[in-house]
């Protein structure tokens, strides 16, 4: 019986280190990861973003990262991993934008969007660079998400009424003109957008009225 004993407790302490193992592995690979990434910033401090991308994309293809998703934690990106993998998203992103790669910089970016929905100046980025490639659809979505973020967000409010009326959606225009005007009554871009929608259509003020009764006075503030 006394032998038993012993070897149950021999197995349980067994099985205690096996089940240890992985842990300490994953922190080793999480050190390591994390000097990686530091010495990425060092580089890009220096201006030498050719060895800062090399970094970046080798961190990236790292099995500790690639198999690293939002749902491996509850902490979201309080995780240390995900913060990393955030990250190493996020500056891979701006370095392809700076070297003119920007299918492959817009890819970076919403995967980082993936891992965290709450960054307004990523949805800014993402944006700027829809723009760029002249994926107007992309860029209001991001400039909306932005704004969901944080509401007051200029730059993203700005470039959603340049989409906006790119797109011809004249009514959500008009909406987010009004709003642009609690910020700044005299945002010249807003006034000329709102003239020339409503000169073209002026029965839009019907539908505005009906939809967006909340800003009616907003928009027609100063209009004649």
């Amino acid at each position: 019986m006394i032998r038993l004993r012993a070897l149950n407790e021999e197995s349980s302490e067994e099985s205690e280190k096996e089940e240890e193992t992985p842990l300490i592995r994953r922190e080793a690979q999480e050190q390591i990861a994390f000097a990686q990434y530091n010495e990425a910033l060092a580089m890009l401090r220096e201006k030498n973003f050719g060895a800062a991308k090399g970094i970046f994309q080798t961190l990236l293809e790292n099995s500790f990262l690639v198999e690293i998703t939002k749902r491996d934690g509850t902490e979201g990106l309080r995780h240390p991993a995900l913060v990393l993998k955030y990250s190493c998203l996020k500056n891979m992103g701006m370095l392809l934008e700076k070297q003119g790669e920007l299918q492959g910089a817009l890819q970076r970016f919403l995967q980082a969007s993936e891992l965290d929905r709450s960054d307004v100046t990523l949805w800014y980025r993402i944006g700027k660079v829809a723009l760029l490639v002249v994926d107007y659809e992309l860029a209001c979505d991001a400039f909306l998400e932005g704004l969901r973020c944080s509401p007051r967000h200029w730059p993203c409010l700005d470039n959603l009424v340049t989409v906006l009326y790119v797109l011809n959606g004249y009514l959500p225009c008009l909406l987010y003109i009004a709003r642009a005007f609690e910020l700044d009554p005299d945002f010249a871009k807003g006034l000329a957008f709102r003239d020339k929608i409503l000169a073209e259509q002026p029965s839009i003020i019907n539908d505005f009225s009906f939809y967006c009764k909340g800003y009616i006075s907003a928009v027609l503030l100063t209009w004649r």
